[in-house]
């Protein structure tokens, strides 16, 4: 009698599937969480001992002046982030022209709202006439620029150069 099974198959093909979904993800996400442990491990004290010299330039960031939300729109503006801590200014650059981000406060690190790749930089300073709590990302590479360079920890780093108190 003939095996009704197609040529080539031995019935494992299930458990390498899965475990080929396995190995695919975790290559793939061990980046995020390595980058989550750098982000939490971060403090403001670490500007100090990292050298800043010259203007840190972010050619895309994303800007929200609200924490990243788990459910609903979030209201992100794109623009280009320019920190000079050895002059002691930030700048974004948006559609409607440059805004000055003065006064910063305080700065940290982290994932935001249901975002799980992203580790937002938080700033409490003024942008513009405003005084608000200010969230950045770089967004390059679909956002995972920060995860696979570190651009976000070098961004925290530039924005607690600025830190006024």
């Amino acid at each position: 009698m003939a095996d009704a099974r197609a040529p080539g198959r031995t019935g494992n093909d299930a458990p390498v599937g899965i475990g080929v979904v396995v190995v695919v993800l975790a290559v793939l996400f061990t980046p995020v969480g390595v980058q989550r442990l750098r982000a939490r491990m971060w403090r403001p004290e670490r500007a100090a001992t990292v050298a800043l010299t010259g203007p840190v330039e972010f050619p895309q960031v994303w800007f929200q002046a609200e924490a990243p939300r788990r459910v609903g729109r979030n209201e992100r503006v794109t623009g280009a982030l320019t920190i000079d801590p050895t002059a002691g200014t930030a700048t974004l650059t948006v559609a409607e022209g440059p805004l000055p981000i003065t006064e910063v406060t305080e700065v940290s690190i982290g994932g935001r709202g249901g975002d799980f790749v992203a580790t937002w930089v938080e700033v409490h300073c003024r942008v513009g006439a405003k005084t608000t709590v200010a969230y950045f990302n770089d967004c390059r590479w679909l956002a995972w620029a920060p995860v696979l360079t570190g651009s976000n920890l070098r961004m925290a780093d530039a924005f607690a150069a600025l830190t006024t108190g």
